[in-house]
């Protein structure tokens, strides 16, 4: 913009002081709506003593996801306790893979995990197995971002799948309008979002979304 601020899109990640009505171009995915599918999917297969792992510390969407699992559990009459929800410094295999041994080596007992990433639920699973616990048999798991390596892992994880290229596309529009008009009308839009169902969460082989044979063992 002559004489003023170069126009700025945010994709994904909200900025600090963002209103949905206000004059920030934010363009992400219903994370709250994907949390409350995650915790939902658990809570209808029968799992009541649900956990949560997040890393809250890297950005707003771990938060939002965290607060529409929060929603699905008082829908359903469930307590989640402060014990329940383990926030992790980073978004890894390692640091979720120690957080899960930690709860279960001081007896916390679940029955389900929602992972806010499928890299937390990866090393979820991970520390299941090195406590003598099976996924699903033991433990229901779901993810979060739809990754390849969600799909191809073992057992396959179920994960929320956000529409990146329908993100994308709308990020360049946005772009487009300002360099053209100087402004746009949509300076906020939210992506729907939906659970791709596999057998971390406990649905059976045949019915999983899966891709393909191949299974991946970390």
């Amino acid at each position: 913009e002559a004489g003023g601020r170069l126009p700025m899109i945010y994709v994904d990640r909200r900025p600090e002081g963002f209103a949905e009505s206000g004059d920030m171009i934010v363009i992400e995915s219903d994370n709250e709506e994907g949390g409350y599918l995650s915790a939902e999917s658990l809570l209808r297969g029968g799992c009541r003593r649900l956990v949560v792992l997040l890393a809250s510390g890297l950005d707003y969407n771990h938060k939002a996801r965290l607060a529409g699992c929060e929603r699905a559990l008082r829908d359903y009459g469930v307590s989640l306790l402060p014990g329940q929800v383990m926030d992790v410094a980073e978004n890894s295999f390692g640091a979720a893979r120690e957080a899960i041994k930690k709860a279960i080596d001081t007896g916390l007992e679940f029955d389900a995990l929602m992972c806010t990433t499928d890299e937390l639920a990866i090393g979820a699973i991970l520390g299941l197995r090195e406590r003598g616990r099976s996924v699903p048999g033991d433990v229901r798991i779901t993810g979060f971002d739809d990754t390849a390596m969600a799909a191809a892992y073992n057992p396959p994880i179920s994960s929320i799948h956000q529409n990146v290229d329908r993100m994308a596309a709308c990020s360049v529009d946005a772009m487009l309008e300002l360099v053209e008009n100087g402004r746009t009308e949509k300076t906020y839009q939210k992506l729907p979002v939906h659970l791709v169902e596999r057998e971390s969460s406990g649905i059976s082989a045949e019915t999983s979304e899966c891709t393909g044979s191949f299974r991946m063992e970390i």
